[in-house]
């Protein structure tokens, strides 16, 4: 339903080059070129590197795994399968799903974690697993001893020297050796060896099909358990290639421009003139504009319609607000309180609706659409 929102140009290089650096390129790499050597398949034309088949451009990316799929019989499959292994638990064989699950985590602020791009329903989040304090050097005064183990290069040995210096400590810089100064920086900025993670990732296209893309970026889509498992498990989302804009990686993804939800009344009455009665006369509506039968089959795999059903308690908040604070009131309360109307808007309809990127919150797509069609000024 969302788009993936990547860094700029400038910083999605950085980005790409920290996903590499998280797996291990060189090892795969001589196995993928012993792959390409083998005698059904050394007549492929340009076999792909590693480093092109992690972040190839998700469009490349369909087209080259279907070009090399022609090549492919069920054995080659099984060999790539282990050489671009994601999950496979097998002695001798390095799985990457957990260096790709940290590396998303660990990078949350540049691939925003925090709704699924599937279905904004649900958060999906990725957290460091410890209690709020005020900053780092309260953390080290305060935090338990699995806390501060678990602080990229303590464990518990030097979690219990930092804890024997607490009731003296002024600065994180005075701990005694062996604490040393890449122990302290990771202590100043909070640098977790893991991330506990509350989110799934997704291959668009599927891995089992397609082990070719099993470890590409933008075959990742950050997604809640339900859509994930539930829903899509291992149905294919993506069937030609002109439908690979259906994909929130995908740069031509403009599902939030040609898909939004309505309010439906058998009446036909006037949305931005509603009563009080409307709150619980309407009917929740979906409307396509472009590229039906793709976006049908989207909405059909993650239920979006039914489950979004669930939620028009979300909208029948949003119509009462809409009807007993118009424009007159919300002026006449800006004057009051000496704040600006926007903010006002903020306070009384959610701030979802007027700032940050539709996956920041929950229901924002939702919420925005419908905001619109009942006259809420303002809406992005």
């Amino acid at each position: 339903m969302l788009k993936i929102n990547y860094p700029n140009k400038t910083n999605i290089s950085v980005l790409e080059a920290a996903y590499k650096s998280a797996l291990d390129v060189a090892d795969m790499q001589v196995k993928l070129n012993d792959f390409f050597k083998l005698k059904a398949l050394k007549s492929i034309p340009n076999p792909p590197t590693v480093e092109d088949l992690l972040t190839m451009k998700f469009e490349d990316l369909i087209k080259e795994s279907i070009r090399l799929n022609r090549y492919f019989k069920k054995v080659h499959k099984e060999k790539l399968k282990k050489i671009l292994n994601y999950d496979i638990q097998k002695a001798q064989i390095p799985k990457q799903q957990p260096n790709i699950a940290q590396f998303f985590s660990s990078h949350q602020d540049k691939i925003s974690l925090c709704t699924c791009y599937y279905c904004n329903i649900d958060f999906i989040t990725a957290f460091k697993d410890f209690g709020d304090y005020r900053d780092a050097l309260d953390f080290v005064k305060r935090a338990k001893p699995e806390e501060l183990a678990a602080i990229r290069g303590i464990g518990a040995p030097k979690a219990a020297i930092i804890i024997a210096e607490r009731k003296t400590l002024k600065d994180i810089d005075d701990l005694p050796n062996p604490i040393n100064a890449t122990d302290k920086k990771n202590l100043k900025l909070l640098i977790v060896n893991e991330y506990s993670s509350h989110f799934t990732l997704d291959h668009v296209i599927s891995k089992s099909d397609h082990p070719i893309a099993a470890l590409s970026l933008y075959n990742f889509v950050p997604s809640c358990y339900s859509c994930n498992s539930k829903f899509k498990n291992a149905r294919k989302l993506i069937e030609h290639t002109r439908s690979s804009f259906i994909s929130p990686t995908s740069a031509n993804n403009a599902f939030s421009n040609e898909f939004r939800f309505k309010l439906y009344f058998h009446d036909n009455r006037d949305k931005k003139s509603l009563k009080h009665s409307a709150i619980n006369e309407f009917y929740l509506d979906l409307e396509i504009s472009a590229n039906n039968k793709d976006y049908e089959r989207f909405l059909s795999i993650f239920k979006i319609h039914s489950r979004y059903v669930f939620h028009k308690r979300e909208i029948k908040d949003l119509i009462r607000k809409k009807i007993e604070y118009n424009d007159s009131h919300i002026s006449k309360m800006a004057s009051i309180l000496k704040i600006g109307v926007e903010q006002v808007k903020k306070d009384i309809f959610g701030k979802e609706l007027f700032e940050s990127n539709q996956e920041t919150y929950p229901l924002t797509k939702l919420k925005r659409d419908i905001g619109k069609e009942i006259g809420i000024k303002g809406i992005r």
